[in-house]
């Protein structure tokens, strides 16, 4: 068979369906009837060359030429217990090929050589550039298909390992790349760039996917470094799911694998998109080597049903079905940022480092809830408990809205009426302190701090302020990036420098947290870091200053006259003057302290330096 011959059959096989010159022809493709399902069933128990790969030894291998055009494009192999089949769906094999590729190429397993398949991997060059563009993973149970897994390169960037393998699980990370981990950091390689993955639960009554659980994982590169600085997931389950279960694992029905891998049920003929998580690196501080830098992120809950546009994703070049549903990559942000959340959860990294444990595995999800204090369902996994602020939204919102405090000269949601953050695993595994914030008026601004710098449980300062000094901050990746690193961030870690400094010179620290705290925000190389080590520092300062002054005012005369019950004389009361002007000044430096007005401290610090020194 001459090259015009095999190039007219490629081109055949990936006609789509309705297309005139595939309506002419009902034949399927080679290799589409050497893997075509009975509604979800596949078998290599009837295939002809069976009974030979069965005694087959591992290593050995078997090359088929099922196209007949004279040139091998079918490889079954023994590896260990499994035989696998590999189909050249591009034709790129040649007569010595020995072992499949990654380009336009099929490979369906089967684990225990029992005949019925356990999974398929199959890649698609769309641009038949020499790379894979996508990959369907397929799982299946007793030869049966039950769910499906899909990613999609979206910007020509397919990542790469040194070592792939064609069973995911032993694949091999880029030397260097990524920090510890095993093979679930692939997952870590492919969420960058612009890219997208979705997993869909086979429907066999309708021979159909439906979309169910991750659905879709959709990342995006707003600067083309290669790397993401957003990401949206996308939590699909039955509408009828929604808020129920609490105690019977329904909360978490779209991340629980005894509905993915379970039999296919009447509620998920209507599915819903119950949970979004939606996340981005607003510092834009990853490297290759710390690919992933979440910041903040939104949580949201709803109940709205998985009906968008263009969500029926069709490709000739995959194997029945060749419809896979998610929202598209290019509607994903418009879908995150109007969807009707019931509730909201927002999310920030104080610590400035996307890592489970120490630092050891990347968190390519985003930075999300916790199931803690209010639980939002579908929310999913991995969570961090630890240095991450958190608020929390129970009204209903069609978009997503943040506005800057300049009382703790941060971001916040906008609406949300309560809100904590847990200092914790600084140094050791003990929790050290805890920040709670409060809308008391319930108009969509903090405007009550309270600060538990001991872990008793019991506020060290508590503040409530009339103005939020609050502004509203655009959604725009690119104004949020240089609002937080060019003004906001700066900003606080000069303030609480100067401060500090300030504070050093009437007291000295004994508390060796704060002493660690101070010493570990200098010796740090995150801006982030650094700000939420010396605002923890600030406070601790704060608390002896104020301490050291309230003795000052305590022990004067006309103070101790009053505490004894005597009226002071005349020449105590010229000296009360002065000891009033402190006294008072000290109660006006604590509301300005808690309203983060750091000037009108520093005023009041020079002022009384006299009294204080």
């Amino acid at each position: 068979m001459n090259a015009t011959t095999r190039v007219l059959l490629v081109l055949l096989s990936t006609i789509g369906f309705g297309q005139s010159l595939a309506a002419a022809s009902e034949q399927p493709a080679w290799w589409e009837q050497e893997t075509r399902m009975d509604h979800g069933f596949l078998s290599f128990q009837n295939k002809p060359w069976w009974a030979k790969a069965q005694a087959m030894k591992s290593g050995e291998r078997i090359y088929l030429d099922l196209n007949k055009d004279g040139i091998r494009d079918t490889i079954i192999f023994k590896e260990g217990t499994e035989i696998v089949e590999v189909l050249d769906d591009g034709l790129h094999f040649g007569m010595n090929t020995t072992m499949g590729d990654y380009i336009d190429s099929c490979w369906v397993m089967d684990y225990d050589a029992d005949g019925l398949v356990d999974r398929i991997i199959d890649y698609i060059d769309d641009d038949e550039n020499g790379f894979p563009d996508e990959v369907e993973v397929r799982y299946f149970v007793d030869g049966n298909l039950i769910w499906s897994w899909h990613y999609e390169v979206l910007d020509k960037k397919w990542p790469t390992w040194t070592g792939w393998h064609y069973n995911w699980n032993q694949i091999k990370r880029k030397g260097g790349m990524i920090p510890a981990g095993d093979h679930t950091e692939i997952f870590a390689l492919i969420g960058q760039g612009n890219s997208i993955y979705a997993i869909n639960k086979y429907d066999k009554e309708h021979d159909r996917y439906i979309p169910f659980s991750e659905c879709p994982f959709a990342f995006f590169d707003f600067d083309n470094d290669g790397r993401s600085e957003a990401v949206i997931r996308v939590s699909a389950a039955p509408v009828s799911t929604y808020r129920e279960g609490r105690h019977s694992g329904s909360y978490e029905y779209a991340n629980d694998y005894r509905n993915m891998w379970g039999p296919f049920q009447s509620e998920m003929l209507a599915m819903g998109n119950l949970n979004v998580r939606y996340s981005f690196n607003i510092k834009n501080s990853d490297t290759e080597r710390q690919p992933l830098n979440y910041d903040m992120g939104f949580t949201l809950v709803g109940k709205v049903p998985y009906d968008y546009p263009e969500m029926e994703q069709f490709k000739a070049k995959r194997r029945h079905p060749k419809t896979f549903i998610h929202i598209k990559h290019s509607n994903a942000l418009a879908m995150a940022n109007s969807y009707p959340a019931l509730e909201t959860g927002f999310s920030w990294d104080e610590w400035g480092d996307s890592a489970l444990g120490a630092g050891s595995r990347p968190v390519w999800e985003g930075v999300f809830w916790i199931w803690e204090r209010h639980i939002l369902f579908n929310t999913g996994g991995p969570t961090r408990k630890w240095n991450i602020r958190r608020e929390y939204d129970g009204k209903p919102s069609r978009e997503r809205k943040l506005y800057y405090s300049d009382v703790d000269k941060r971001i916040h949601l906008l609406n949300a009426s309560a809100g904590w953050t847990e200092v914790g695993h600084v140094f050791g595994t003990e929790k050290i302190a805890e920040v709670r914030t409060f809308d008391t008026d319930g108009d969509g601004y903090f405007d009550r701090w309270e600060y538990d710098l001991d872990n008793d449980g019991r506020p060290e300062r508590t503040t409530t302020v009339r103005d939020a000094r609050a502004r509203p901050v655009s959604l725009s990746y690119q104004e949020l990036n240089r609002l937080f690193t060019k003004e906001v961030l700066p900003a606080a870690i000069l303030e609480n420098e100067r401060l500090i400094a300030e504070f050093k010179r009437f007291v000295k620290l004994d508390d060796h947290r704060a002493i660690q705290l101070e010493e570990m925000a200098f010796k740090t190389n995150r801006p982030e870091r650094r700000r939420y080590l010396l605002d923890l520092v600030r406070e601790y300062y704060y608390q002896a200053f104020r301490k050291r002054a309230l003795d000052i005012s305590n022990s004067h005369p006309m103070a101790v006259s009053a505490r004894e019950g005597r009226q002071g004389s005349i020449t105590e009361g010229f000296a009360s003057e002065a000891w009033w002007e402190f006294s008072k000044d000290l109660s006006m430096l604590d509301q300005s302290y808690g309203s983060g007005d750091y000037e009108r401290v520093a005023s009041y610090l020079k002022a009384h330096a006299p009294l204080l020194q």
